[in-house]
């Protein structure tokens, strides 16, 4: 893209008012949340770690 790292932060910063990994954050826990809605599970944990969260502690937006 020839477009370095910080460039590509301001530029989505200025469209969309959050930074690329605040962006990354939420659109991992919209995904779990839905895969939450969607899937019967037992364990809040085992949506965590298929997530690639640490563990459920981490399991926020």
């Amino acid at each position: 893209m020839k477009i370095s790292g910080r460039s590509l932060e301001r530029i989505m910063h200025s469209y969309t008012g959050i930074s690329p990994k605040q962006f990354s954050r939420i659109s991992r826990f919209q995904s779990a949340l839905t895969y939450l809605i969607n899937t019967p599970v037992s364990r809040l944990s085992e949506v965590a770690y298929a997530f690639s969260y640490s563990d459920q502690s981490h399991f926020y937006p």
